[in-house]
């Protein structure tokens, strides 16, 4: 077993992470809101925010399990309870309002759940039928290999399929003993994987690193404001200069050939390691900067705490709440026209996907204590004490 360190975060490194994430998971509620055929007034520029936040999520996803794992994890049976509460507690409810939504929302209006997209992801998921398309993702295994499947509208469900992945290679890598059967192992996964997910693990691992860095390194103010503003203007540069969409056509030159349900949403891998990279600095260099808005983020910080206890859930849940506000709407104001928006339309999908997203948060996400408990009761069925202890 791995020896764990005592330190944790500061309170206002953790607060200024939950800032961040929630601020990312607006950022994709924004993106899918935006969408035309939904109706609202929603900015353009705000439909163009989908991919980065969740390159964020990935390295925050990383930084958040190393530190985990270091100082609250002293097991990998708490290390496995711990990941099957976070991805459970919010996962199994977001199945199941899938089909409740789609399924009422579909009967309202028709027209909304048949515009779909064309792209080789969605063409792939529409002609999977539903019912597998629901169990690999109730397992996780919805983007392994050429699989690109989600659970109906719930088209964010796809990056789950990564992120349990890496949650067991970081739990074989973290807690196994060295040997030929913990490669064997890790081995054993990354072929069921398969390459779209591997592609993105570095991302993820950058996250690690940063956890790595910031718990073993120090750093003065001056040095952390430094790293802030020098990868933020990195960022801006690397997006507004047309790099990125350079670096986009080089891998679309590297893969080209390969099918493209082998690299699904990882087609851009190389522009997610250098977003993934100056995001993971950024996150760095806040640590030389804990001591200077301590008293401001400890002030903030029942607002923050209050709304990132929302994150996971908005994420999960909002696309189908999306579409079903939009039915809704199509019913009470008969708006049908999907070229349409307008203000009445934008007050009933976002105010009631916003609220629906805080009161199941509530219900869901913020019970991960009590999922754990019941994992861990499930779990005492089969094994005895000492060995899940």
């Amino acid at each position: 077993m791995k020896q764990h360190a005592t330190a944790a975060i500061s309170l206002s490194m953790s607060v200024a992470l939950d800032a961040i994430r929630f601020l990312a998971a607006c950022l994709v509620f924004l993106h899918h809101a935006g969408f035309e055929k939904l109706g609202t007034k929603i900015p353009w520029r705000l439909t163009q925010t989908g991919a980065e936040p969740v390159i964020a999520f990935f390295v925050l996803s990383g930084f958040v399990v190393a530190l985990a794992a270091e100082t609250r994890d002293r097991s990998f049976a708490d290390y496995a309870m711990s990941r099957a509460a976070r991805l459970l507690s919010v996962a199994a409810p977001a199945l199941i309002l899938t089909v409740a939504l789609d399924s009422i929302g579909e009967m309202l209006f028709p027209v909304l759940y048949g515009d779909q997209w064309r792209d080789a992801a969605t063409v792939a998921d529409l002609n999977t039928p539903p019912a597998m398309r629901f169990v690999v993702a109730a397992v996780f295994l919805n983007e392994i290999w050429a699989l690109n499947l989600w659970p109906g509208t719930n088209s964010p469900f796809w990056s789950l399929g990564y992120e349990a992945i890496y949650y067991v290679i970081f739990g074989i890598l973290f807690y196994a003993e060295a040997s030929w059967r913990r490669s064997a192992l890790l081995g054993l996964v990354c072929l069921i994987a398969g390459p779209k997910i591997l592609l993105l693990l570095p991302v993820w691992l950058m996250g690690v690193a940063a956890w790595r860095l910031y718990r073993q390194t120090t750093q003065t103010p001056m040095a952390g404001a430094a790293l802030c503003v020098a990868s933020i203007s990195a960022y801006v540069l690397f997006m507004t200069s047309g790099a990125r969409h350079v670096l986009d056509r080089w891998t679309d030159h590297l893969t080209a050939g390969l099918p493209e349900t082998l690299l699904g949403l990882s087609n851009h891998f190389l522009s997610s390691y250098v977003s993934g990279l100056l995001f993971a600095a950024f996150l760095f260099g806040l640590k030389g900067l804990e001591t200077k808005f301590e008293s401001l983020l400890s002030v903030a910080a029942p607002w923050i705490r209050a709304a990132a206890a929302c994150t996971f859930s908005m994420y999960l849940f909002h696309y189908p709440l999306l579409f079903f506000f939009r039915a809704l709407a199509a019913v009470l104001l008969g708006q049908q026209d999907l070229a349409i928006r307008s203000w009445p339309v934008t007050a009933i999908v976002l105010i009631g996907a916003g609220a629906a997203v805080y009161l199941l948060a509530r219900l869901t996400e913020q019970k991960k204590t009590e999922v754990r408990d019941m994992i861990s009761a499930a779990l005492l069925i089969f094994f005895r004490p000492s060995k899940i202890a």
